[in-house]
């Protein structure tokens, strides 16, 4: 993980969260947040670009991240697609960048490549993604205001919305970019 730090010590930093999610990267991440409470960080800028990856790990890094007493601002520095979007949605304050996007599709899954699934495996993964699907609305309409019925149809329907469009439905609460402070602390995961 690569680091720069300010020559003061700050109350807020800044972490740059670009890739997609994975237990390895949710992990880089925890650490960078667990490293910046320890220094006595309060206010964490988080930028994501993330095209989405393993609900698991996504699910894992919201539930982990929100329990900690740190305030989180977010930004949208690409695209938020996928899962990636409960990270952003951490933040009180939801900002995204002009021509940067967000993807809310539904939930898949890959059978093993043996060419062999048992009815018991079938029943098991409709069963996790209808509860991974629950979870991915639940969360999107208590931190956003949105009737679960909306986000299922968009989800459904593969939506992709613009910065402006995010707005509108509160996924983020204001246009506005990442920017730095020269002697800021940052991080990048």
């Amino acid at each position: 993980m690569a680091q720069r730090s300010g020559t003061a010590a700050s109350t807020e930093a800044y972490v740059s969260y670009i890739g997609s999610v994975s237990t390895d990267s949710v992990g880089r991440l925890l650490h960078a947040v667990q490293s910046l409470m320890i220094e006595g960080v309060e206010h964490i800028h988080l930028a994501i670009g993330s095209g989405g990856g393993n609900i698991i790990a996504g699910l894992s890094a919201y539930n982990q991240l929100r329990c900690l007493p740190v305030r989180y601002t977010t930004y949208n520095i690409g695209s938020v697609d996928s899962v990636a979007i409960l990270p952003f949605l951490l933040g009180d304050e939801r900002h995204a960048d002009d021509f940067t996007s967000f993807l809310f599709h539904g939930v898949s899954w890959a059978f093993s490549s043996s060419g062999e699934t048992a009815s018991s495996q079938v029943t098991d993964a409709f069963a996790c993604i209808t509860i991974y699907e629950q979870a991915l609305t639940g969360i999107t309409s208590q931190r956003t205001g949105m009737e679960g019925d909306r986000i299922r149809d968009m989800r459904a329907r593969s939506t992709l919305l613009t910065a402006e469009e995010a707005v509108t439905l509160n996924i983020a609460t204001a246009k506005g970019r990442f920017a730095i402070p020269r002697q800021g602390r940052w991080w990048q995961v």
